[in-house]
């Protein structure tokens, strides 16, 4: 939860065997020059000794510097604040420039990166709205926006790479989890069926929507995009139509139906 992490314990005992000692020196190096000084002053030392002390404090000192530089670059100081990972290293070990000692996360907001069909770019752009959801939380709905779209399409999957930020303010999404994106693009209001309700022959799609006198005719509509469940019906149909969606593989049409209770407010029918 801090912005720096110190690499372990050892580093600090390190500190005591390697920067005292050398900062001792120093100090005493000090003690011997200023004695040195105060006879030279009263006509008890030769210039040579001053000299000499004097370079022996200049060294000491230099030394005791190079010990406490040392002990800085054992600190390990995150550009970011964030949360801080499992150590990934023991105590006492041997680490290299380039080891990983731990991550640094900084959870306020999560890049988001993912692929998209290369027939869908047309429908994507900058700042567009999404939302994801994690199968950890299936309750918890993350909300958006694209900030990135790759240029380049990948030949071998025919896709290309969207990059999106996530504000993470409660910190539920964790890094390297895996998110269902839905991508919110030219909203509109239509009219949206159950698929199962479709009867597919070739490229075309029929339903069979019910009269007055509940029988079933079969008609011819046009479909568009998917959400879950339920297919846009872009021509064909009209709000407030009554329409089979359980046994339309046995109904021909003009069959007399029997209606039962609507699932989740949608109309239904069964028949005989």
């Amino acid at each position: 939860m801090c912005g720096r992490a110190r690499c372990s314990p050892f580093w600090r005992k390190g500190r005591k065997r390697h920067h005292s000692p050398a900062r001792k020196r120093a100090r005493q190096a000090d003690q011997q020059l200023a004695r040195i000084s105060e006879l030279h002053r009263r006509g008890f030392a030769t210039n040579a000794n001053l000299e000499a002390q004097t370079a022996s404090a200049a060294s000491a000192k230099a030394a005791a510097n190079e010990a406490r530089a040392t002990i800085g670059d054992r600190v390990v100081r995150a550009p970011f604040s964030g949360q801080v990972s499992l150590r990934r290293i023991s105590v006492g070990a041997v680490v290299s420039a380039g080891d990983e000692i731990a991550a640094v996360s900084d959870l306020s907001a999560i890049k988001l990166d993912f692929t998209i069909p290369e027939t869908m770019l047309a429908n994507v752009r900058v700042g567009q709205d999404i939302s994801a959801k994690a199968a950890a939380f299936p309750d918890y709905v993350a909300s958006g926006k694209i900030i990135a779209i790759d240029p380049v399409v990948n030949p071998q999957t025919r896709t290309a790479t969207l990059r999106a930020i996530l504000p993470n303010r409660n910190g539920q999404l964790k890094p390297g989890m895996l998110l269902s994106v839905t991508i919110t693009s030219k909203t509109r209001t239509a009219p949206a069926i159950p698929e199962l309700s479709l009867v597919r022959e070739g490229d075309a799609s029929f339903v069979y929507t019910l009269d007055a006198d509940q029988k079933a005719k079969r008609i011819e509509v046009k479909t568009g995009t998917r959400d879950g469940n339920l297919v846009e019906i872009t021509s064909g149909l009209k709000v407030g139509d009554k329409i089979v969606t359980e046994g339309v593989v046995k109904l021909s049409d003009g069959a007399k139906v029997r209606t039962g209770k609507a699932k989740s407010g949608e109309a239904s029918a069964k028949s005989k």
